[in-house]
């Protein structure tokens, strides 16, 4: 059933019915071209996740006798400095997911502007957002019931990746749907945002401060909408960068995204002072970090298809971003981790090749690996994605 519900497809069809028809084509095929640098930014985001999967997994926190396998860049910065009153160091994988969730903002706000192209109306926009925020769901619930059981429902519904995934999703095709401007969109997001913040500042201040009040289950639903806030502000820097007709504006990176993204990492160190960026809180200081570096990728990959540079082996990753993300879950995860890396103990060996070996099986062989699987599908241009059928 999730198999249907997930390919529905657009591939180029060769037989076409009318000049009307082989036009929209024409314009689609251009429009694809000309966005690859989208794909691009999302393939580096996914070769990202691939490698931190394996950093996470053959490392323990200090102390723990098991020294982490890859470098800093690569893994969770608590593996490394994790102690009682202390800030964790913050490394790139820390706002991995964050750069994720960006991401999903920004194309699912993308995706409602494309359906108003079409002559779909709010309501039938409006079930496809739902219909995917389901999909997703019912995804996180398979995922976390094979790991853990009904036992880890609080992952199942607003504390796991997917869930999360779900709700930022949901969240900016919403806002998308309702708030055309760019700039309404963002004052909702930021709104929020200084609202959490508030509510992190009185619940779990920095050190010697001492809450105001303690309440487990905001602490629980925080990094949820925080993950929310940087969703609809996604889904504001896709109303600043495309015009109604699909076309990019080239006048609002200068007015909008590098302001923006600026601003946002100007930010992220001046609330550090606020309350200490953590990972697993999703706080002012991580989301405004994961925004500007956002903002600031986005910039540079379509700056670098303008001069023509692209990494091949990126667009295969960016195209079909959410199949892969499922795929590395089940094959490099639960396959080739599970049942082969660690059952066999070829991970961390001692010897003198061994570093060499880790980062080939940790590294390389992953992600050329996911990447086997999804070149076949880029090189006859099919993009499988959760989708409600258009008109």
């Amino acid at each position: 059933m999730i198999v249907w519900c997930f390919i529905m497809s657009e591939i180029n069809n060769e037989n076409l019915e009318s000049p009307q028809s082989a036009k929209r084509v024409e314009i689609s095929e251009k429009k694809r071209i000309r966005f690859e640098w989208l794909d691009q930014f999302r393939g580096i985001v996914i070769i990202l996740f691939i490698v931190q999967t394996f950093a996470y997994a053959f490392s323990m926190s200090p102390g723990s006798g098991i020294a982490p396998i890859l470098p800093p860049m690569v893994n969770h910065g608590y593996k490394y400095v994790n102690y009682p009153g202390m800030p964790d160091i913050i490394t790139l994988v820390d706002i991995g997911q964050q750069i994720f969730i960006f991401l999903v903002g920004f194309m699912q706000a993308f995706t409602v502007m494309k359906r108003f192209q079409k002559t779909d109306s709010k309501g039938r926009i409006l079930i496809h957002i739902l219909f995917r925020a389901v999909l997703v769901w019912l995804l996180a619930v398979l995922h976390v019931f094979i790991a853990d059981g009904f036992s880890a429902w609080r992952s199942m519904v607003y504390g796991g990746t997917l869930a999360n995934i779900a709700w930022a999703g949901l969240a900016a095709g919403l806002v998308a749907l309702l708030v055309k401007k760019g700039d309404h969109r963002f004052w909702i997001g930021f709104g929020l945002m200084i609202c959490t913040t508030i509510v992190w500042f009185m619940i779990d201040p920095m050190e010697p401060y001492v809450p105001l009040f303690s309440v487990d289950f905001l602490e629980e639903i925080l990094p949820t909408l925080g993950h929310i806030e940087i969703g609809i502000i996604a889904s504001a820097t896709a109303g600043w960068i495309f015009s109604p007709d699909g076309s990019v504006n080239e006048n609002n990176w200068k007015r909008r995204i590098l302001p923006l993204a600026l601003a946002f990492m100007v930010l992220s160190y001046l609330s550090w002072f606020i309350q200490w960026t953590d990972h697993h809180k999703v706080n002012m200081s991580l989301s405004t970090m994961a925004i500007g570096f956002s903002s600031l990728m986005i910039f540079t990959f379509y700056k670098m298809e303008q001069v023509g540079f692209r990494a091949p082996i990126l667009t295969p990753l960016g195209k079909n971003m959410l199949l892969v993300f499922l795929l590395s879950m089940v094959v490099n995860e639960l396959v080739y981790m599970e049942m082969i890396l660690i059952p066999f103990g070829l991970i961390g060996n001692s010897i003198w090749y061994g570093p060499i070996l880790d980062m080939l099986l940790a590294g390389v062989i992953p992600t050329l690996l996911m990447w086997a699987l999804v070149w076949p599908l880029h090189r006859f241009n099919i993009i499988l994605k959760l989708s409600w059928p258009t008109r």
